[in-house]
């Protein structure tokens, strides 16, 4: 089985270790990845392309989701 990775787009194995499906060929792409989905949100907020109550709502939605 093989899978393409949400960075690069490579094709990879992935680990048969369990945990969550891996989504990245390594961790520099998953780095890559969570570092320019910062830097768009540090932008978006700067331009005043978003609003904060909305990334708020988000992130209180996702802490009610994993208490449940």
């Amino acid at each position: 089985m093989t899978s393409k990775c949400h960075w690069c787009q490579n094709t990879f194995s992935p680990r048969l270790t369990g945990g969550s499906p891996q989504k990245f060929c390594n961790k520099d792409c998953k780095r890559m990845f969570e570092k320019s989905i910062r830097q768009w949100g540090y932008d978006a907020h700067a331009k005043h392309t978003d609003k904060i109550t909305k990334l708020q709502s988000m992130h209180l939605l996702h802490a009610n989701k994993d208490k449940s």
